[in-house]
């Protein structure tokens, strides 16, 4: 194509061709479409160009008419019901204070000069702190292990000492 040859109204036939070939391609798609629907079956759904997307304007109330179900004349038996699942206990409501800043530290630290120098296990200081026992695990993971009071005695054990004596001994 010689470019030098291209005047506005050699353009403006250009563009209308296009614009013309585009409409008889879609024409074409949607008898396509017509004729794949007679074969199958199926009914054609229509769309239009430039309709909003999404599910049409009233057609919420026919879907809530739908889902009243009509008393049916012969109702299948019912299935039985399973057996229920068995499920574990969960640890207590932890108290209201919990819920501040640094509440948990406190009363672990409480609970761990308590029980003396062969400590605590996590389990027992979730029971009677009313927390979860990863919340605990966590902390000592965290928050415990910055603290020099605070000293692993065992697996999942935890014992309180005073800062500069060796009176607790980490086991092996």
């Amino acid at each position: 194509m010689d470019f030098s040859k291209l005047n506005p109204d050699v353009l403006r036939e250009l563009i209308k061709l296009s614009e013309l070939k585009s409409a008889l391609q879609k024409q074409l798609g949607a008898l396509d479409e017509r004729l794949a629907s007679l074969f199958s079956g199926k009914p054609v759904k229509k769309t239009a160009a430039g309709k909003r997307r999404g599910r049409p304007p009233g057609k919420a109330a026919a879907k809530k008419a739908a889902k009243i179900k009509a008393p049916k004349a012969a109702e299948a038996p019912k299935k039985p019901k399973k057996a229920p699942k068995v499920k574990m206990a969960k640890a207590p409501a932890a108290p209201k204070s919990a819920g501040r800043r640094g509440a948990l530290k406190s009363q672990i630290l409480k609970l761990l000069s308590t029980a003396g120098p062969e400590g605590a296990s996590v389990k027992d200081i979730s029971a009677k702190l009313g927390v979860k026992n990863q919340n605990v695990h966590v902390w000592f993971s965290t928050t415990g292990k910055k603290l020099p009071e605070v000293a692993k005695v065992g697996e999942a054990r935890y014992a309180f000492k005073v800062v500069g004596t060796p009176n607790v001994q980490p086991e092996a």
